[in-house]
């Protein structure tokens, strides 16, 4: 008796279901895997502007004001790890300091505004702990735009 040989494997159907199956899939995950770096990414900027806070707290214990001059006109240098966020994806932020004798305002710039709506903005940080955003326009937000943006 002879047996008829067998077929094993897939056929071209079944595995054109699985590639549609499969793009769907990365569709519908690949928006939200970017909105996780941009999150990540605000989050990089706002740990980096709490070390520059305790940087300029450093300095103001040292020097008894946070400007390097004593008229108050020039801020002092954040150190190299400050003044870029080290990111991976388009998002990053750039960071100043604006300082005078007895204040500071540290600042948190989008390299690319795009993306979410908190991605798009200038995050604020000054000497008493204030946390502030600022639009693209430069317009100042209400307290729950910043409050979600600062989470």
């Amino acid at each position: 008796m002879m047996r008829k040989p067998t077929m094993s494997g897939l056929s071209l159907i079944e595995l054109l279901v699985v590639l549609v199956i499969i793009g769907l899939l990365s569709s519908l995950a690949y928006p939200s895997y970017l909105q996780h770096l941009a999150r990540r990414d605000r989050l990089e900027a706002i740990n980096l502007l709490h070390d520059a806070q305790l940087f300029m707290e450093r300095y103001h214990a040292i020097n008894g004001r946070y400007s390097l001059d004593s008229n108050g006109l020039t801020p002092p240098n954040l150190p190299a790890r400050l003044q870029t966020t080290a990111s991976q994806t388009s998002n990053s932020y750039s960071l100043s300091v604006q300082a005078g004798l007895s204040s500071y305002t540290l600042t948190a710039t989008p390299k690319i505004t795009q993306g979410h709506w908190c991605d798009q903005l200038s995050l604020k940080l000054s000497h008493t702990g204030a946390k502030t955003a600022l639009a693209p326009d430069g317009s100042a937000l209400d307290a729950a735009a910043v409050a979600a943006c600062w989470r």
